[in-house]
Formats: structure tokens, C-alpha cells, sequence
């Protein structure tokens, strides 16, 4: 239930820092990468590593079972390795086009977006079947009541209607966008592992930021 305050967090903390890299004139790419690197510092890189350890299994096309034990080796394999590059080469562009931008617009619905896909990622945890008896979604999903379903269904509907009020379009196009890999999340995980996975709900939790920074990003860039 405190998945979104997490994205609140980092959120804030990217908006002034934001400023203060302004304040003390850094150039594109350092704001770009501190930016990007305080993203995963702040969440552990709990996230990142099950995105690397999804994209091992979902590269390596065999069975699901074999999947769900590549999911749990913690060796890094070149699925991971090539994901992983394409993930920060792309966010840093992505902070590369924010920078020197006061628009706080932007920065409010990075805050809100970055609530928004924590608020969804919880839902699944609570909500969907699980893959496994054991792991991080069992844990975490398991002792929660219907209590913490409606409490992050009221916080999911709260941080929509925010992300329209402060975003315009481009609040709607992530709230759109994202909706749309969190329907097809769900489909593709019961279709093909029964349910979901720790590792699963971070590959989840990396690519809706991915969408969000890139519809940012486009939105910056279309003069919004």
C-alpha cells in the first residue's frame, strides 16, 4: 500500500534536483545520468533486477517452467545484459530532453506517473494469481486484506484524475498507455505463468516508467 508514496519520493527528489543541476549549470548528460541513477538508488534496484531477470526468461522463448527457474538464477544472461543497455541508454535521452524545463507541468506528472505505475504494480500484487508459493509476490501479496485492494484502487483512481488535471493530454496519454501494458501484463502472465512473479511485477514496473519518461519525453518535444 506504500508503493506510491515510494514513487512520490523519487519523484520529488528528481524535481529539485532538477533545479539545483540548473542552479549549478550541469550539462545535459550529467543531469541525464545522476537523474537516472538517483531513480534506482532510491528504489534499491529491487526493480531493475527483476526486469534483467524477466527479460533472461522471456528471451531465452522456452517453456514456462524453464522461464520461472531462469527468473530465479541470479546470474545476469545476454537478454538481460542487452534490455538492460537499451533501458538506460533510452531513459537517459529521455532526461536529456527535460533538462533546463520549468514547466512544472512536467515535473508534477513525473511525480504523479511515478505514483500512478507503483499504484497499478501494487494492484497486481494484491489482485492477480500467483506463479509461485514462495517469492516476493506471494510474500508481499498474501497477508494483505480487501482493505489494501480498495485503499490503492482509490489511490489509482485519485492519481488519474491528478495526471489529467495537471497533464492535459499528455497525463491522459500515460494514463492511456500505461493502462494498456497493465491489461496486457496480466493477460500475458496468467496466459503463460499462471500468475505473476516478484521479478515479473519489476520487469512490469520498469517498462510503464519507460512509457511514461518516453510520452514525457515526446510531449516536451511537441511543445506541451
Amino acid at each position: 500500500v506504500w508503493f506510491p508514496l515510494v514513487g512520490a519520493i523519487t519523484g520529488g527528489i528528481l524535481w529539485g534536483f532538477a533545479y539545483l543541476a540548473m542552479y549549478l549549470g550541469l550539462n545535459q548528460i550529467v543531469f541525464a545520468g545522476l537523474a537516472l541513477c538517483i531513480s534506482f538508488f532510491i528504489s534499491g534496484g529491487i526493480h531493475l533486477d527483476g526486469f534483467c531477470d524477466a527479460a533472461d526468461a522471456i528471451g531465452s522463448r522456452r517453456s514456462a517452467e524453464e522461464q520461472l527457474r531462469i527468473m530465479k538464477d541470479p546470474h545476469a544472461g545476454p537478454f538481460a545484459i542487452m534490455m538492460l543497455a537499451f533501458l538506460l541508454i533510452s531513459q537517459c535521452a529521455f532526461y536529456t530532453q527535460f533538462y533546463g524545463s520549468t514547466n512544472w507541468r512536467l515535473w508534477a506528472s513525473l511525480l504523479l506517473g511515478l505514483m500512478y505505475e507503483r499504484a497499478l504494480s501494487g494492484l497486481s500484487i494484491v489482485l492477480f494469481p500467483k506463479a509461485r508459493q514462495d517469492g516476493l509476490a506471494k510474500l508481499f501479496g498474501d497477508p494483505t486484506t480487501k482493505a489494501v485492494a480498495r485503499t490503492l484502487l482509490i489511490v489509482t483512481l485519485v492519481l488519474i484524475g491528478g495526471l489529467i488535471a495537471v497533464g492535459l493530454w499528455v497525463g491522459l496519454a500515460m494514463i492511456i498507455f500505461a493502462g494498456l501494458w497493465f491489461g496486457q501484463y496480466y493477460r500475458f502472465t496468467k496466459k503463460r505463468y499462471g500468475g505473476v512473479t516478484g521479478d515479473l511485477a519489476g520487469f512490469f514496473l520498469t517498462i510503464a516508467e519507460w512509457i511514461m519518461l518516453l510520452i514525457l519525453a515526446v510531449g516536451t518535444g511537441l511543445g506541451w
